[in-house]
Order: C-alpha cells, then structure tokens, then sequence
C-alpha cells in the first residue's frame, strides 16, 4: 500500500483541484494524507463574515476537515505544517521545509503539489508550493511526484505550455467528491459553519459538480 501526500497551499485547495483524485488513491486502498501550508486568512471574504483573523482560520481549517473527511480520509491524516504562514507570501523554502517535516518520517511517500509553472489565473502560493515540491523531487526526497493545475485554469495552462499534457483523473465515486464540495457550502452560523470557500470561489465549485464525465483533478509529469 502506499502512502501519498497531497499537499495543500490554502484550504479547499485539496478539494478544488485534488479532490477527485484523493477519492481515487482511497477507493485502491492508499493511505492517503493532506498537509496545509497556510492559514488561509488573507481571503477578501473575512471582513463579511465579521470573524476575527485566528477565528477566521478556525473556520477555514473546520471546512477542511469536514471536506477531507467526506471524501474518505482520517482525521488523524490531515495535518497543518508547523511552518505555517499567512497566506499571500508563501515561500518556496517555506514550502519545501513544511513538505521536508513530514516526508522525513514517511520515506518513500508519494507527493502530489501544485503545478510549478505559471499561467493566468493560477495563485501565487500554488506556483511557490510546486517549485518546493519539484525541489525535493531533484533532491531525491520523494520517488515521484505529480503537479496539479486547477480546473478552471487548464484552457490557460495549456496555451502556455502546450507540451505539457494534462492528465484527468477521475474516482468512481462522483458523489463522495460532490459531498466534499458541499462542506464548502454549507452554511450555519450558529452552528459555526460559514460556507467561506463558497463565498470565495463558488462558480468554480458549481463548475465542478456539473461535469457531465464527474468532478475531475488534473495533473502534469513533472
């Protein structure tokens, strides 16, 4: 069985473009893990929620876990780097130090990370994460590594790097995939609940649920 880290610049990164694809790794029997790299508070949705900058965090790593553990994974595997930093100036020593922490005890660990190359429309922090990741890649930390672009910015990535083919991946089950998004949705407030990654990016999760083929993640060969 292997073990496989999927890791994740902000929270709903892992659901967004690599939701589908953890869903696969769980439904073949992997162990599969997810490490966020930032707090995730910088988002322009904070002030409308009237939360405060260490509430607000909380609330975003809750929509995580909740999604992490509709699609299939433990609790217990998903993980916050003690690199931790603010979303927006995530660097590439950061990345590549939070990523180093957690594969030093895991060797042998497949790593999945943001595409290191640029194209319109793609965050900052997901170029950052992938040049981290394509760094331990070289340094022969892990075995292999795949890169991920959003599915939103494909028709942009492929335009600018029209020899790096895109591969789609796709779980069995649509549904469990479909559910995770909802966690991103879901609003309660008394409940603590506040939809933020839907308030942030919804039309990309909408985008996502109504793909006739089902939700899809797609990756690059490094």
């Amino acid at each position: 069985m292997a073990t496989v880290l999927f890791v994740a610049p902000h929270q709903d990164d892992e659901t967004l473009s690599m939701g589908a694809s953890i869903r696969k790794h769980l439904e073949v029997g992997h162990d599969v893990h997810v490490l966020l790299l930032t707090y995730g508070v910088n988002s322009a949705v904070r002030p409308a929620t009237g939360l405060d900058r260490p509430q607000f965090t909380r609330a975003r790593d809750d929509e995580m876990f909740r999604a992490t553990r509709a699609l299939g994974v433990t609790g217990r595997n998903v993980h916050v780097s003690r690199h931790s930093c603010e979303d927006g100036v995530l660097t590439v020593q950061g990345a590549e130090d939070a990523m180093r922490a957690w594969l030093n005890d895991h060797p042998g660990a497949w790593l999945k990370a943001y595409s290191n190359l640029s194209a319109t429309g793609r965050h900052g922090d997901h170029v950052t994460a992938g040049q981290a990741a394509v760094n331990l890649l070289a340094a022969g930390v892990v075995p292999n590594l795949r890169l991920y672009v959003e599915p939103w910015a494909r028709d942009a990535f492929a335009a600018a790097h029209p020899t790096m083919p895109l591969t789609a991946e796709r779980a069995t089950s649509h549904d469990r995939v479909k559910a995770a998004y909802t966690e991103y949705q879901d609003e309660d407030l008394p409940g603590r609940r506040y939809g933020i990654g839907y308030k942030s990016v919804g039309p990309y999760f909408d985008q996502l649920r109504t793909d006739p083929a089902g939700p899809a993640s797609y990756y690059h060969l490094p």
